[in-house]
């Protein structure tokens, strides 16, 4: 009888160790799928110059970066504005004399600033597609459809 309930003990701790396992590697993949989501975020949308440029090869991807390089102090200094622009429309938000125009002509410099900002990022995006191969501009749309979408 105790031969019956030592086999009945052994086979609840296999099976425990098998489920523990089982918990570990999901723990393991859960942390990797994590770290390559926040890789890719740093790395920008699979639209983004350094996204581009880290899937061509080398050759390619130098051209490609020097599109990338002589936009890049035009789209800070309109990151920075955009920013600006955002501050700017929380103070007046904040103010103790809140004035609903005021407001409003906050909210129309954020819009003009993301425009002017998007608009440089689409002139990037058209140079470096004339650089590109219709294998290449095909390969990052493909990457761009599996790509989580922004909320």
């Amino acid at each position: 009888m105790s031969e019956a309930g030592g086999r009945h003990r052994n086979i609840w701790l296999v099976l425990s160790l098998c489920l523990n396992v089982v918990l570990i590697a999901m723990v393991a993949v859960g942390f990797a799928r994590a770290w390559q989501r926040e890789h890719d975020a740093q790395m920008g949308g699979a639209f983004s110059g350094q996204s581009i440029v880290a899937h061509l090869p080398a050759d390619r991807a130098a051209k490609v970066q020097a599109v990338i390089d002589a936009h890049a102090t035009k789209l800070a200094a309109l990151a920075d504005a955009a920013q600006q622009a955002r501050l700017n429309a929380r103070l007046v938000f904040m103010s103790p004399d809140y004035q609903t125009p005021v407001y409003a002509q906050a909210q129309a410099k954020i819009l003009a600033a993301d425009d002017a900002l998007e608009t440089e990022k689409m002139k990037q995006l058209t140079e470096i597609g004339v650089l590109l191969t219709p294998d290449e501009r095909k390969a990052i749309v493909d990457r761009a459809r599996h790509q989580p979408r922004k909320r």
